[in-house]
């Protein structure tokens, strides 16, 4: 496949209340990144904040890990032919199972991880959290950290 028959995915990673999808509306609705594409938003996580959806943009929404399979992403690629997706990962599930489950023409381009600066040092002494909270930094270019 040329690189022009890919599909761009920007991975969003996180717990809850990270802020994940404050970071998605400032991309959404920044003019540098937004230029009309056409954008599918697949939010894994609903928390507090709601999105700000721009033109050319849907947003769905998957409750459950289950969901999270190829027959439903290719669904997707078929119903929306997103120039681009967005997903904001839920941080309980394991990243490997999201990229088992993308579309053979969805790449991964970029993988941001987000975390709550009064949590993260928390998670990285639990036993049980250190291992969810490595899965989303070991493949993220970046990590922001809020309220820090």
């Amino acid at each position: 496949m040329s690189e022009q028959e890919f599909t761009p995915v920007y991975l969003i990673t996180g717990f809850l209340e990270s802020g994940k999808t404050q970071l998605i509306n400032s991309m959404l609705t920044d003019d540098n990144f937004s230029r009309g594409q056409k954008t599918l938003v697949i939010c894994c996580e609903e928390g507090v904040e709601e999105y700000e959806t721009a033109k050319n943009t849907t947003v769905v929404v998957l409750d459950e890990a289950d969901e999270m399979n190829t027959k439903k992403m290719e669904a997707l690629d078929k119903e929306y032919q997103p120039e681009r997706v967005i997903i904001e990962y839920n941080g309980m599930w394991l990243i490997q199972d999201l990229y088992d489950a993308l579309p053979d023409n969805w790449l991964v381009y970029q993988c941001l991880a987000t975390a709550d600066g009064t949590t993260i040092k928390t998670y990285a002494g639990d036993n049980a959290m250190r291992g969810l909270l490595l899965d989303k930094l070991r493949g993220s270019e970046l990590l922001v950290v809020n309220r820090a």
